[in-house]
């Protein structure tokens, strides 16, 4: 096994007004290296002026496009998953979940875009948190397989961050102001180095036998794995479902 960990070299700014502001990994933002099995790696490197695209909709109902008259080519595309005001609740919930970031992914990527940066807003900020210290310590099978040199990432960066008012990668105005638009004069640098470790990794196994004459010798299993995305707050299906069980 292998532990990956951000190196040294990693720089991540907003460039605006002739200041560098550095973003910070972990609390504002996190690269996203690893898009699952099968999947091309992304690019280590980004540079490009930064294009806001409100929540990235194309709806009839309300009427609104977030894509419109916005070229996306080389830029640094920043969307919320999220939902605008006035959405009820049903479609907020849609609009916030894990599943549109890929829905958004897919009507940005193939306009060639030099980064994507998705801020989970609403109940995305949970996963945020989650996944956030995962990503920046992952542990992975150790692989053979030469690394891909940049030149022919195909995928451009993809981090994930969260929605804060201030930020240098949001409009001024946000979240009052949430029409897509260039962030004129902001332009968005990132450099990603990633260190990997070799690491030898352990299966640990116990029983504990339980007090009950009938029930201690029946088993209960319990499991967890290295990438597992730590403790998370019991929802009513996950207690019901441990009911049942």
């Amino acid at each position: 096994m292998q532990k990956e960990v951000f190196g040294p070299g990693t720089t991540i700014t907003v460039q605006q007004g002739g200041t560098a502001r550095p973003v910070k990994i972990g609390t504002e933002i996190v690269p996203l290296l690893n898009l699952g099995a099968g999947v091309p790696p992304t690019k280590r490197t980004a540079d490009g002026e930064i294009v806001f695209v409100g929540y990235g909709l194309q709806m009839a109902n309300p009427k609104r496009d977030d894509f419109a008259g916005l070229s996306l080519q080389g830029k640094v595309v920043v969307v919320v998953n999220g939902a605008p005001a006035g959405v009820d609740s049903a479609k907020r919930a849609e609009l916030e979940g894990q599943a549109a970031i890929s829905q958004r992914l897919a009507l940005i990527i193939p306009q060639r875009p030099a980064a994507v940066v998705i801020l989970l807003a609403g109940k995305g900020t949970e996963l945020f948190e989650q996944s956030a210290p995962q990503l920046e310590r992952a542990v992975a099978l150790r692989s053979n397989a030469p690394e891909v040199p940049e030149s022919e990432r195909q995928i451009p960066m993809i981090m994930l961050g969260i929605p804060v008012v201030g930020s240098p990668l949001l409009p001024t105005g946000w979240p009052a102001d949430d029409k897509a638009q260039v962030l004129s004069g902001r332009r968005f640098t990132a450099r990603i180095e990633q260190v990997k470790t070799p690491i030898t990794g352990y299966n640990v196994a116990a029983v504990v036998r339980g007090s009950d004459p009938a029930l201690n010798q029946t088993y209960l299993a319990f499991g967890a794995h290295y990438d597992h995305v730590g403790v998370i707050q019991p929802t009513a299906e996950t207690r019901s479902q441990t009911a049942r069980t």
